[in-house]
């Protein structure tokens, strides 16, 4: 049987050097791996942007020790990592660029290329060129728990070498099959364990550091992991990439085959609490909290998902109880599941069920993406405005507040009611201030033009507010074409609007507006199909649509397929609803009683995960008392419990 031999070395946080020599001097010293003219290549951990006493990145005083003694023997050294963070992290260290360069591999010179013997990573993926061209490899990692992989340790650190998006493409492939792949293309030569802090807990999401002032040094990386798994008391098989490495050649089964030299790591260790993180068994124990589906889940999805759920509880408790109750599906599931109210969807197993609600992909995902993909959740429900015009004949000051209390999260502010307020002597400043003092976002003011009848004068008053809508930081401008009905349009007329159109976008561009085409009767955009003409040949990135979806069933349509067809356009939604006494139509009624049904669109547009504005629109008798119950009726129709998020910072 062959031996591997790890060597375990006190170290001196102030002052490394002779520990790490020693360390070295066990496994055959520097000069059995590096010699005079090597190009030597330091992969360490510094990710994230974190101090050494985080345990969040290797300390940098232990890679200055390693870059000093290559350097002494006359080699060329390079520190590399993923991200630009190497160099903040190294800022309060100098010393390093006596001995080494810094190289973000997000900024190395990379060649395409297949990983030789790829069994997960087989796409081809950016390889730096100088991982093939250094003649000795060196690996310094941090010990980690890890909630996706277990263990991070000398295998997990090698995914730092692939840039940009290659490491998200590593979790579709799978991440530990990936993290053998690459161990396989660029095996370590000498394996440097940073263990003077060591992490542990739920990291990436979370991690407390225990300082333990010790190292680790081997030539293999199996060997490595395998005493790191000791370490934390971690069954290798439960990591999934270690057996797959052995398997594949790259170092020993178990610790039977590895003579651990050096200091004691017992005594080391002795009195020292290192917690691990969640194990898949902890998935059990959020049931009470979460309904869960995974059953079937392979345990690195259930460990990802269960640090992921912890995390999010920890960080944004308020967020996870704005979804409650909140079901959450990992794993093989059986095709005919049926699952109403807010789902997340974990991992690439469940990518057949992405239309029924949230879905993360990954094999398995990080498990920071359960709080980002919550908060897209929450980020995706519909928000609430209501329109000023419901007041016509208040001020604005005096509407603003009634909005607010209301409940609503913004206000979409009718363009006479800007004019008025600016010919009293109010300033847009001032409109601002009394709008953001409420707490309200304005998202889009609605002013009125005719581009088929006057194209000069409504492209005027569009530059106009185009100005008011980024001073009162409005994403959005409603448009209005004229023109007539769409079905008795002549050829002239559409020129005339799409010309028209052309340059109020290109006057919005220059402020970062989007201008929204209100669908409505009696205009060019009174249909869905005409509506989407007038975007398709007005040929502009910023136009929108505002889905006045009543306008649209007046007309004829049947909400629900229009809201479909224009669901990639719509950007803004005016709610209101209708019927028609003696013959005319009449508005003043409310959402739930009129004679378009809602519920069944409220429906579709939450599965749809429309996270813009939908502002109500009122045009009957008492509109402070009608604010609150429309408002009352969304938020119910659509599951909403809260609508303002506090996080915790990291």
């Amino acid at each position: 049987m062959s031996r591997y031999t790890v060597a375990v070395a006190k170290v001196d946080p102030q002052s490394m050097r002779e520990g790490v020599k020693r360390g070295l001097d066990m496994v055959g010293g520097i000069g059995r791996f590096v010699r005079q003219g090597d190009l030597v290549v330091i992969k360490v951990n510094a990710f994230t942007h974190a101090t050494a006493e985080s345990g969040r990145i290797t300390h940098p005083q232990l890679a200055i020790e390693v870059a000093r003694l290559c350097h002494e023997q006359g080699a060329r050294v390079v520190v590399i990592e993923r991200t630009p963070n190497l160099e903040l992290d190294y800022e309060p260290y100098p010393e390093i660029r006596k001995y080494a360069d810094l190289l973000c591999m997000d900024q190395a010179r990379h060649t395409p290329k297949h990983l030789p013997g790829a069994k997960s990573l087989r796409d081809e993926v950016d390889w730096a060129d100088i991982l093939d061209d250094c003649d000795v490899f060196i690996n310094i990692p941090g010990l980690r728990t890890h909630a996706l992989a277990r263990l991070s340790n000398g295998m997990k650190n090698l995914m730092g070498l692939l840039p940009r998006a290659s490491t998200f493409r590593v979790h579709m492939y799978g991440l530990q099959g990936s993290i053998v792949d690459i161990n396989f293309a660029r095996p370590s030569d000498l394996v440097i364990t940073d263990a003077i802090y060591t992490l542990v807990g739920n990291f990436p999401a979370q991690g407390t550091p225990v300082e333990t002032d010790f190292i680790t040094v081997t030539d293999n990386v199996v060997a490595a992991d395998l005493v790191a798994a000791k370490i934390f008391g971690i069954d290798p098989a439960e990591t999934t990439f270690l057996p797959e490495a052995h398997a594949r050649g790259l170092g020993p089964a178990s610790l039977e085959e590895v003579d651990i030299i050096g200091d004691d790591l017992d005594e080391i260790l002795q009195g020292v609490k290192l917690e691990l993180a969640p194990s898949s068994q902890d998935l059990e124990l959020l049931k009470d909290r979460f309904t869960i589906y995974a059953d079937d889940a392979c345990a690195p999805c259930r460990q990802a998902l269960a640090g992921g759920l912890i995390a999010a509880m920890d960080y944004a408790p308020d967020l996870v109880e704005s979804l409650m109750p909140l079901t959450v599906v990992c794993g093989p599931q059986k095709k005919d599941l049926k699952l109403e109210g807010n789902v997340l969807y974990y991992g690439n197993c469940t990518y057949a069920f992405r239309d029924q609600g949230v879905q993360v992909p990954g094999c398995p995902p990080l498990s920071g993406y359960v709080l980002a993909y919550m908060r897209q959740m929450v980020e995706q429900r519909m928000r609430f405005s209501m329109c000023s015009i419901a007041w016509r004949e208040s001020p604005i000051e005096e509407i603003i507040p009634l909005v607010a209390a209301a409940g609503y999260e913004g206000i979409e502010i009718w363009g006479p009611h800007i004019d008025r307020y600016l010919e009293q002597g109010g300033t847009i400043e001032g409109l601002k201030k009394l709008v953001a003092d409420a707490g309200l976002a304005i998202p889009m003011i609605s002013p009125y033009m005719d581009l088929a009848k006057d194209a000069e004068g409504s492209l005027a008053t569009g530059k106009r507010f185009i100005a008011y809508a980024a001073a009162l930081g409005a994403p959005l401008l409603r448009v209005f074409t004229g023109g007539g009905a769409s079905a008795d349009a002549d050829h002239k007329t559409w020129e005339t609007v799409v010309k028209g159109l052309q340059q109020l976008c290109a006057a919005g561009a220059t402020h970062r507006i989007g201008l929204a085409l209100e669908t409505h009767q009696n205009h060019l955009h009174d249909t869905t199909a005409t509506t989407l003409r007038l975007i398709l040949q007005t040929g502009a990135d910023n136009l929108y649509v505002n889905l006045d979806i009543h306008n649209l069933f007046d007309m004829g349509e049947e909400p629900i397929m229009a809201l479909r067809r224009l669901f990639p356009w719509v950007r803004i939604m005016h709610l209101k609803n209708g019927v028609y006494r003696e013959g005319k139509r009449s508005y003043g009624v409310p959402l739930a009683a009129g004679n378009m049904d809602y519920a069944p669109f409220l429906q579709e547009v939450k599965r749809l995960n429309y996270g813009g504005f939908a502002s109500v629109e009122w045009f009957g008798e008492n509109p402070t008392e009608a604010a609150k119950s429309e408002l009352a009726y969304l938020r119910e129709q659509m599951g909403q419990k809260i609508t303002k998020i506090k996080v915790k910072a990291r």
